[in-house]
């Protein structure tokens, strides 16, 4: 790996996370319209049976938009790994790549950092959560 190709690669992993949480805010709000959407059916099971549609659909946009079809986290390890391996980099440029890598891993993929992106969409699957806990609770007490 060339020294300016290990640069683009980690300037587009950070682009590629930002970018994803802002389909999660956009994905999220979709989620609650259709959540909402369930609620207008009248029949129990049919609206079941919508709420599962919603969520095999969302699941499908959520975790296979993934670039790459892999994690923000293992797509870092393995810039790390690539990066450590070439001997075209010189030892001050991967300890400044590495150390950039150290930051995606442990800054912006953190928890509190992530969270703060993605609040929206975490509310509203937490609304869909409920909504077919509730659902399932009341079929479950017929």
């Amino acid at each position: 790996m060339r020294d300016d190709e290990a640069f683009r690669q980690i300037s587009d992993l950070i682009e590629q996370i930002y970018k994803y949480w802002e389909l999660l805010k956009l994905k999220g709000i979709w989620l609650f319209l259709a959540t909402l959407g369930c609620w207008s059916v009248e029949h129990r099971y049919i609206c079941i049976l919508a709420l599962g549609t919603v969520g095999a659909l969302f699941a499908e946009q959520v975790i296979y938009r993934l670039p790459n079809k892999k994690s923000f986290g293992s797509q870092a390890k393995d810039l790390l790994r690539k990066i450590g391996e070439s001997e075209e980099i010189s030892d001050k440029q991967k300890s400044l790549y590495l150390e950039e890598i150290n930051i995606i891993e442990n800054r912006i993929l953190s928890f509190s950092h992530s969270t703060r992106f993605t609040w929206i969409f975490l509310i509203c699957f937490l609304f869909y959560g409920l909504t077919v806990g509730a659902w399932f609770l009341d079929i479950m007490h017929v």
